[in-house]
């Protein structure tokens, strides 16, 4: 009897010992929801963010699922934003992502509150210039795209013409390039237009040897039409609007041979990879801001053992990084205020 007991309590010890061990090792899934414009004019630009964060998250889980990735449409209304966001909260998420500007500087004042981490595709400096632990910007700001234009642009000489949205976002590459380039045309033009017809032909009126065009919407791609359509046979130097879904759509044939500014990617096999997919299943490519949207997990799990226990402690050690190697390709220098700033270069665009 007593030889029975021995075993019976033998098995109930390597028992709890199993339950505990496993119960260690047991995997916390963390959700990253994502508040977007999935429908209405800027679709283009949520799809691809999705569409990077999902390959992102695929390539993480592959061994074990670490992270759920949780999508509320905002419809392209920014008045939408307060309400995805609580809804996500709601459900149990602690890191969201937000695109664009504005978007971004409504959900601030709520992620700092509720001390949830925000991840920001923006430029707006206003993002994290108060470093506060909770915010993130991913990207570049138009001033630096500005200067990357600019430094471009100094192994040529000639007349210029810049056309660019009268926004937060284009204001800042007039104010950079008119400070290096003197002889140079200025137009404005407003993105709810269907029609540029007056835009572009006063501007190619003037003669500019090179025009230099700034967006981020469809209403980029269709002034890049009209410039070839009214007969300039120049050279169009663009931001990093051009690789936007929307703009690429809208511009058509007339994109070919652009010059533009985009994330110096290395083009190895599994990036290649990483552009099929997002094409099959998003009809969009592996630059810009799916690229961007690609960094932000792997930003996540290079604290991902804080993440489960000290949300704070996991943002410092993000920005106390320096510099990430994101999946060991890609390079993102970050800022202590949570800045995080891939490389820029100038290419061509061809079929």
């Amino acid at each position: 009897m007593k030889k029975v007991l021995s075993i019976i309590v033998l098995c109930a010890v390597c028992l709890i010992g199993f339950n505990s061990c496993q119960s260690k090792h047991e995997v916390k899934i963390i959700k990253v929801g994502a508040v977007l414009p999935m429908t209405g004019s800027l679709s283009g630009l949520g799809t691809s963010i999705k569409g990077g964060l999902e390959l992102a998250i695929n390539e993480l889980n592959a061994d074990s699922v670490k992270y759920e990735l949780i999508v509320e449409d905002v419809a392209s209304e920014q008045r939408n934003v307060i309400t995805a966001y609580n809804k996500l909260k709601v459900s149990g998420v602690d890191i969201f992502v937000t695109a664009g500007s504005a978007y971004s500087l409504a959900l601030k004042p709520n992620a700092i509150r509720d001390n949830k981490l925000l991840f920001c595709i923006a430029s707006h400096p206003g993002i994290t210039k108060d470093e506060n632990w909770e915010m993130f910007k991913i990207g570049n700001s138009s001033v630096e795209e500005s200067e990357a234009i600019v430094k471009y642009l100094k192994q040529y000489t000639g007349k210029l013409a810049l056309l660019y949205p009268n926004t937060e976002y284009g204001i800042p590459f007039e104010e950079t390039i008119c400070r290096n380039q003197r002889d140079i045309i200025l137009k404005k033009y407003d993105e709810s237009k269907d029609d540029y017809k007056n835009d572009i032909q006063s501007v190619i009126k003037e003669k500019p040897e090179r025009i230099i065009l700034i967006g981020f919407s469809s209403s980029m791609g269709k002034v890049l039409k009209s410039i070839r359509a009214y007969g300039f046979k120049g050279e169009i130097i663009c931001n990093l609007g051009l690789t936007n879904s929307d703009v690429m759509k809208a511009a058509g044939d007339a994109i070919v041979d652009t010059y533009y500014i985009d994330y110096d990617i290395n083009k190895n096999a599994e990036t290649t990879k990483r552009n099929q997919f997002l094409l099959e299943k998003y009809h969009s490519n592996f630059s810009s801001t799916s690229y961007l949207a690609y960094a932000i997990p792997f930003c996540i799990d290079a604290s991902y053992a804080n993440l489960r226990t000290d949300i704070k402690k996991a943002s410092e050690n993000i920005k106390g990084l320096k510099e990430l190697y994101v999946n060991k390709e890609y390079l993102f220098q970050i800022d202590t205020n949570g800045d995080v700033r891939p490389t820029l270069t100038i290419k061509k665009y061809e079929l």
